[in-house]
């Protein structure tokens, strides 16, 4: 994200000292519900998982 963003709105991210930016993950997901013995619901599909960053790299993080 700020790295495709305008010069006007970096400046202002430099202002606010964050550096936002986000993941994207693609996955099949399943649930499954156990509503009694007899009774049980089982769904799949597509998934996609959005984590959102808003600050900035920890360099000393080692990750």
């Amino acid at each position: 994200m700020y790295g495709d963003t305008t010069l006007q709105q970096k400046q202002l991210f430099d202002r606010f000292n964050v550096e936002p930016a986000y993941i994207r993950y693609f996955a099949t997901g399943r649930l499954e519900l156990h509503i009694s013995d007899y009774d049980n619901i089982q769904e799949s599909g597509p998934m996609i998982y959005e984590f959102p960053y808003i600050g900035k790299k920890n360099l000393h993080a080692n990750l």
